[in-house]
C-alpha cells in the first residue's frame, strides 16, 4: 500500500464526516453501510432488475448459515463490500485496473473489519471463491450471459435465487442479519 494518503473528505447519511484516506471506526456507522448498500446496484446497475449490494451480500450470508459454515465467515460474507458503501463500485474487470482505488478500498475494508472483530486475512480466500461464485447465478438470473472467465477459473454457481428487493427491503434484510450475526450490538 502506498505510505502517502490524500486527504479525501466523505459525509454519510448519519452526518458522519470521514477521511476515506485515513478512515477511522468510530466514523463507521451500520446504519450508513446498510442504507448506502440498499441503494448501490450491482454490475453498474446492467442488470435486468434492481440489485442491490446489500442483498448480493445476505444472499451469500444466508447461502454460509445454510450450509453450516462458521458465524465468522457468515459475517464477512455479509460485510464484505461494506466499503462501498464509502467509495461506491467499479466493475470487477476495472478495478484490477485502478490500484490506488483497489488500496483505498481494501484500507476501508480492513477498518471496517478491525471495527466488527472480524479477521480479513482468515476469511478472505473464502470470502473471493463464494463472491466469484454468486456471479454465475446472478449472472444467469439477471443478465443475458456468464462471464466465461468465471467457469475457465472452476468456479461454480452456488443456487441461490435473486429477489430483486427494494432499497428498503434490502436494507431491512441487511439489517437483521446483522442483528442475527451480532446480537444488534451497533458497534
Amino acid at each position: 500500500m502506498s505510505t502517502q494518503t490524500k486527504e479525501m473528505p466523505f459525509y454519510t447519511q448519519s452526518g458522519q464526516m470521514c477521511d476515506l484516506g485515513n478512515l477511522k471506526e468510530d466514523n463507521i456507522r451500520i446504519t450508513d453501510i446498510s442504507g448506502a448498500l440498499a441503494k448501490l446496484c450491482r454490475y453498474n446497475g446492467q442488470t435486468s432488475g434492481f440489485y442491490s449490494v446489500a442483498e448480493h451480500s445476505v444472499l451469500l450470508c444466508r447461502y454460509a448459515q445454510e450450509n453450516g459454515m462458521r458465524i465468522e465467515l457468515q459475517r464477512a460474507l455479509l460485510l464484505h463490500d461494506a466499503s462501498e458503501a464509502y467509495v461506491g463500485d467499479v466493475v470487477y474487470h476495472l478495478k484490477g485496473e485502478l490500484p490506488y482505488f483497489k488500496e483505498v478500498e481494501e484500507k476501508i475494508l480492513n477498518v471496517i473489519f478491525k471495527k466488527f472483530h472480524i479477521n480479513y486475512e482468515h476469511n478472505m480466500k473464502e470470502v473471493s471463491t463464494l463472491d466469484r461464485a454468486i456471479c454465475i447465478d446472478e449472472m444467469y438470473q439477471l443478465m443475458p450471459y456468464v462471464d466465461p472467465a468465471l467457469f475457465a477459473f472452476g468456479y461454480q454457481p452456488l443456487h441461490v435465487d435473486v429477489m430483486c428487493w427494494a432499497p428498503e427491503r434490502a436494507q431491512l434484510e441487511f439489517m437483521n442479519e446483522y442483528n442475527r450475526l451480532f446480537g444488534g450490538k451497533s458497534v
